[in-house]
């Protein structure tokens, strides 16, 4: 569907928005020893439904802006930077992370 659709970009922001809230509430609404397994399972299953909208949305914006000659390339840089920015996140959680429990040895070291 979304290759046929011309508001790519407000369904990329929406699947963002809802797989950030997805995340929050998770995070917000655990129960210690799964007593909530149910509710969990299910908001887990609405944020990889809304993770799956943006990779091809991502993909058919960059195609409307780049054409065809350069897509291979544009989508190559957009994934480097995807993953030098996941990597990026992950070194920063992973310093104040161990800054914050210091005693925790070496287990946020990446």
């Amino acid at each position: 569907f979304l290759d046929y659709c011309t508001n790519k970009i407000k369904w990329v922001g929406f699947a963002g928005a809802a797989t950030s809230a997805c995340t929050v509430f998770i995070a917000m609404t655990a129960a210690p020893g799964g007593k909530n397994m149910g509710l969990m399972v299910l908001f887990r299953i609405l944020q990889a439904a809304s993770t799956a909208v943006m990779s091809p949305g991502f993909n058919g914006i960059t195609l409307g802006i780049v054409g065809g000659t350069g897509f291979t390339q544009q989508v190559a840089r957009n994934r480097m930077a995807h993953h030098l920015g996941t990597a990026l996140i992950v070194a920063l959680g992973s310093a104040i992370a161990y800054h914050l429990y210091p005693y925790i040895g070496h287990l946020f070291v990446v």
